[in-house]
């Protein structure tokens, strides 16, 4: 079921336009797609749009039932490919699958080339989640976040300040058990 969801989004790219990909772009396209995130809400064809400008073909689609793909990362001819699937519940478990991709990018782009990096070994996918934590939340913000206090008026000033979205913010929070997922906080700063 996983080839044929991978199959399916092999047709899709062929009607997308990508620009030559170069690997000295791609913490451009991090900070652009941070800039996009912040806004409110988020449009797949812009995502698609900007990874495709950056020379990354981009894909989100429905996964076939029974299967717990969440994303993957190739390369077809020498343009990097990043499929997920649409198995996200809000914008910051979108953005963190999607960072998590684009880490495998960065780090295995010449793997990339013989193979689909689905689940790489558990190393490559430590690597990739941090990648896409750090790229959410810098560490030194997330330090700010953690040792101050945890309120929605601390909280936005930091979001605002660092142009970080709220979403991702309590939604770090809850993942980490800081907060509950019920929790008000939680509930009206999460973006679906």
């Amino acid at each position: 079921k996983i080839a044929l969801w991978i199959a399916r989004c092999d047709e899709i790219i062929k009607e997308q336009d990508v620009n030559e990909y170069n690997s000295y772009n791609l913490m451009f396209l991090i900070k652009d797609l941070k800039e996009l995130a912040y806004k409110e809400g988020f449009e797949l064809e812009k995502i698609k749009e900007l990874l495709n400008k950056y020379g990354i073909y981009f894909v989100c689609e429905k996964t076939l039932p029974g299967t717990k793909i969440r994303g993957c990362f190739k390369v077809k001819g020498r343009q990097p490919a990043v499929y997920v699937t649409d198995n996200y519940a809000d914008k910051d478990s979108f953005f963190f699958e999607l960072f998590h991709e684009l880490g495998h990018c960065k780090s295995d782009y010449n793997e990339g080339k013989n193979k689909i990096i689905i689940d790489g070994n558990e190393k490559k996918e430590e690597k990739a989640d941090k990648f896409a934590l750090e790229v959410m939340i810098p560490e030194n913000i997330w330090k700010k976040i953690v040792d101050g206090e945890i309120n929605e008026k601390t909280l936005k000033e930091i979001s605002i300040k660092e142009k970080t979205p709220m979403s991702f913010i309590v939604g770090r929070l809850a993942k980490n058990g800081i907060i509950t997922y019920k929790s008000k906080l939680y509930r009206e700063n999460y973006q679906k």
